[in-house]
Order: structure tokens, then sequence, then C-alpha cells
């Protein structure tokens, strides 16, 4: 199983979560590599706390858990990933998400209140309590990692889609599928179709 994360050290991110949820996969007796590109140098102090201690512990965990740094997106997606792995407390609308989403990497995604939702189950309200996990057609979401009990449940949630091949391939195509109404065309299309009904 090939895990992706994208994304600079910062509190928001929830960076750490990532080494509770690998360990979850290694009790579970399963194969995996976590491949993380990020950086933390043009961040706050927070950061660079964060990623000292991500990559002391991600050390313990080598040859399973890669830090690349920086790279460029072309570099990122260009190799085959199973899943994208967002546990954040919060961001901005994720382009990340989409960017694998286009690669047919399935994101698997904290419900937090900016983006997810809207991409991976069609809804833009906030109000509603979701149960998850949630599978849609844009990837997984899943409640924001912050104890064991929720390290457990991602490790378990993506074990179980990993595990399912027909599944894993229904969800992959679903994905690229959904990213595909986030395109340009898609908008430039919307957008003539608007200015159609002026005309």
């Amino acid at each position: 199983m090939k895990l992706l994360y994208v994304g600079r050290f910062s509190k928001p991110k929830n960076n750490l979560a990532l080494l509770k949820i690998v360990n979850e996969f290694i009790l579970l007796g399963m194969e995996f590599t976590l491949d993380f590109f990020g950086d933390a140098e043009t961040v706050d102090l927070n950061g660079m706390i964060i990623k000292n201690e991500f990559l002391k512990t991600a050390d313990l965990y080598s040859p399973r858990i890669n830090y690349h740094g920086f790279q460029p997106s072309s570099i990122i997606f260009e190799k085959e990933y199973d899943f994208l792995l967002l546990p954040s407390f919060w961001e901005g609308f994720p382009v990340v998400m989409l960017e694998a989403a286009r690669s047919g990497i399935i994101p698997v995604c904290s419900d937090i209140q900016t983006g997810p939702r809207e991409f991976i189950l069609n809804i833009n309200s906030y109000e509603t309590k979701l149960i998850y996990p949630i599978i849609g057609a844009g990837g997984i979401l899943m409640k924001c990692p912050i104890n064991s009990n929720d390290y457990q449940d991602w490790a378990d949630v993506i074990k179980s889609v990993f595990l399912d091949k027909i599944q894993l391939q229904n969800l992959k195509n679903e994905v690229l599928k959904q990213s595909k109404k986030y395109s340009f065309e898609e908008y430039k299309s919307q957008w003539e179709n608007y200015l159609d009904k002026f005309i």
C-alpha cells in the first residue's frame, strides 16, 4: 500500500497524527510506505518543532516513511499512490486533494470546515453532524484524528478499502471522475452556459 502526504509542517496540518496512524498500520501487519512531501522553512517556530519531532520519529519507521522535502507537483504526482492522507485540524480549500484525485489517488481527509465535504460528498453545509467513515465520490471523509481510537479508525478504514481490490479500483475511478468537475474546462463551460442566458 502506497500512502502520500503533501503539505508544510504546522500545527493546523496535524502532521504528527500521521505517525500515530502509521503505527496502527504496523500493529495491523500492513505492508506500506508513506511518502511525505513538504517543509517548514517558511513557517513559524511551531512548524520547525513539529518537523524535528516528526523526522526524529520517522527515522524509527524507516524505510516505511520517506521524507522528501519540497518537490514540484509534477514530480510528486507522477508516481502511483493509493491514498492521500490529510488529517488536518483546519486549512483553506485543500488544493492538494484535487491534485491527488486528478491522478486517481484517493483522498482520506478530516471533516474540517472548508473543502473536503464539498469535494468528497458534494455537501456544502457544515452544520449537519455526520457519522464516520463516509466513502463518497471524491474519497473518504473521517473524523479529525486526535486520539488513539481515531488513529485506529483511520487505519482500519484504509486497510478495509485497500484489501477490497474491486472497491479500491472503483473508488480510484470515482475520484478521478469527481476531479474533472473542478477542471478549467468544466468551469469555462459553466461560465459560457451562464453567460448565454443573457444573450
